[in-house]
């Protein structure tokens, strides 16, 4: 008897575009990174000027390598790697609706695009126009027309994503996770430049938000790498076990975001009702972290698709709650001198700024992880082209149980 040939992965999206969006998720986590270090360092108005272009450090090497503070170098390499996340995102999105069968939904994804990147850009443009009037001495004109425009586009890109979704065209979720990507990769980088523009009207208010949404859209790419993945036969989790794993994966994910978001105003804003919030919410989510690796480990086959995400969740969260207790006592169980400070205050050191950074990117990694997890459980047989009678159909690849609920392809 001759060994079974290895089977050859159905893939769903071209190899180049699943190598660009690991690309892409990298970027969102060097930014992410970038932007925890400024706010454990408070230099987030380091630069009070914005937009600046990609190339500023290049250009006006002589202000940053005279200038003192190390903040303003951490915020524009920030800016720096914003541009290429928004770069990435960019491509990314149009190299996924190139590739969709549709011949009119192909066209009507990539136009949507098209038009929102354009408005993106003129709006970008026009911010930096405002803001060298209001420095010249004049009033901020905010470019409302243009603003409208490209919230306009952003709805087109929209409907162009519930479109894919709608239709049995392979990778749809592919795309349309690409076309989410996008738009939260530019409503962050709006919103950080509005931390800028809005810091003496709304204080820290605004970059808790920036911190939060960062996160998020981290989250988002990762998902978009999870279905991007090329695909096997039977690499789907059993239907026994589908429903209730992914109900409580969704939970997770939801748990965590919020759990997040208490814990962004704990940094920002000092917040005591952020700071017994956080620690109830990570009760919660400790909870439901072990009610997921019960899911996944309890059975055989559900174990083979999931370990490498369950083992990995687990870890983080060990890590995390390690972290979060340290964290939490350097910045508000101090004693001595520092302890007559209001936290936002108090100096903080080389070992406190090292643990409230990694506490916030394990933040980002777990919810990363858990929102890749609820993805991979929910992903259903994938859909790939066949011909049919002329035209292009589609099939499911199925796994070992031919009765499966439809999922995410």
């Amino acid at each position: 008897m001759h060994d079974a040939e290895p089977e050859t992965p159905t893939r769903v999206t071209p190899r180049w575009l699943r190598r660009w969006s690991i690309l892409t998720a990298l970027t969102a986590a060097v930014v992410v990174t970038l932007g925890s270090r400024i706010t454990t360092l408070g230099v987030g108005m380091s630069d009070p000027v914005w937009p600046t272009e990609p190339w500023f450090l290049v250009v006006n090497s002589h202000v940053w390598v005279q200038e003192p503070r190390t903040g303003f170098l951490v915020e524009h390499t920030h800016r720096f790697a914003a541009w290429g996340i928004g770069l990435f995102a960019a491509v990314l999105a149009l190299g996924a609706w190139a590739t969709e069968p549709d011949r009119r939904l192909r066209r009507f994804g990539l136009a949507a695009l098209t038009l929102l990147l354009v408005a993106y850009l003129g709006l970008h443009g026009e911010m930096g126009s405002a803001w060298r009037a209001r420095k010249a001495g004049g009033e901020l004109q905010w470019p409302v027309g243009t603003a409208l425009a490209c919230a306009a586009a952003a709805l087109g890109v929209v409907a162009a994503a519930v479109a894919s979704a709608r239709s049995s065209s392979p990778g749809k979720w592919f795309r349309v996770a690409v076309a989410a990507g996008l738009v939260a990769v530019m409503v962050q980088g709006l919103l950080g430049g509005y931390r800028v523009y809005l810091d003496q009207l709304m204080g820290t208010q605004l970059a808790a938000i920036h911190g939060s949404f960062g996160q998020m859209t981290l989250a988002t790419l990762v998902a978009v790498v999870v279905l991007a993945a090329p695909r096997r036969r039977g690499d789907v989790v059993p239907a026994d076990d589908r429903a209730g794993l992914s109900n409580l994966t969704m939970a997770l994910a939801a748990g965590v975001v919020v759990q997040l978001i208490w814990g962004v105003w704990v940094r920002h804003l000092a917040s005591p009702v952020a700071q017994r919030l956080h620690i109830l919410t990570a009760f919660a989510v400790v909870g439901l972290v072990v009610a997921v690796l019960t899911r996944v480990f309890r059975s055989s086959p559900t174990r083979s698709q999931l370990a490498g995400y369950g083992w990995l969740l687990g870890v983080i969260v060990v890590g995390q709650l390690v972290l979060g207790v340290e964290a939490y006592l350097g910045k508000f169980a101090l004693t001595g001198p520092e302890a007559l400070k209001p936290p936002e205050l108090r100096s903080i050191t080389a070992y406190g700024a090292v643990v409230r950074t990694a506490h916030t990117l394990l933040g980002a990694a777990l919810l990363s992880t858990a929102v890749a997890l609820a993805v991979r459980v929910a992903r259903g047989p994938a859909a790939v082209p066949v011909e049919a009678g002329g035209g292009v159909a589609t099939k499911a690849v199925v796994g070992r149980r031919a009765a499966e609920p439809a999922g995410v392809a």
